[in-house]
């Protein structure tokens, strides 16, 4: 018996238009949740610290981060009137006793922001005002990320702050940078 050998050949033909270009389209999008829609800090009494935190998360594909801010329609107070809560002053802290009232952010990973740094919102209230213009509470320069931020509200009072049921509106904006 003996050995077969076979050949063959093969051709292809080349067309002029031999690449093919494929594209895709990524959507920019940000998501913004708050924990909460509604804090409360409850009875206020002389001799102790009211706090509360909330969370706001963001998760953006934004290759230039994200900025969120806060801002209120007025200060903490009995309805229309003039009677309220006296703002903290700024990077200050909320002593029990004193008539104080502010925000603190734990969000330090790209600040600093406009609303001072307290870790745990716990023993010292390190607080700014939140003011009737725009202040940053939390961001990142760079993305895409998913952050989340914890925020510290605490207010005090002293013996002659006028008894009622007090209230203001925070209103918070995050903005992705695409």
């Amino acid at each position: 018996f003996g050995t077969t050998s076979h050949t063959g050949s093969l051709a292809v033909y080349i067309i002029l238009n031999d690449q093919v270009v494929v594209s895709a389209t990524v959507d920019p999008t940000i998501t913004f949740a708050l924990s909460t829609n509604a804090i409360s800090l409850g009875i206020l009494a002389v001799a102790s610290v009211s706090s509360q935190t909330m969370t706001a998360q963001t998760v953006t594909n934004a290759t230039g981060g994200y900025s969120t801010t806060v801002i209120e329609n007025n200060n903490l107070r009995i309805g229309a009137t003039a009677n309220d809560i006296n703002d903290v002053s700024v990077a200050g802290t909320i002593d029990a006793g004193t008539e104080e009232y502010g925000m603190s952010t734990n969000d330090t990973t790209d600040g600093p922001f406009d609303i001072i740094y307290d870790a745990d919102c716990a023993a010292v209230f390190n607080a700014d005002p939140i003011t009737s213009t725009v202040q940053t509470v939390s961001g990142d320069p760079t993305g895409p990320t998913n952050e989340t931020a914890t925020l510290c509200l605490a207010a005090s009072i002293t013996a002659q702050t006028v008894a009622g049921a007090y209230e203001h509106t925070l209103t918070f904006v995050t903005t992705g940078t695409f």
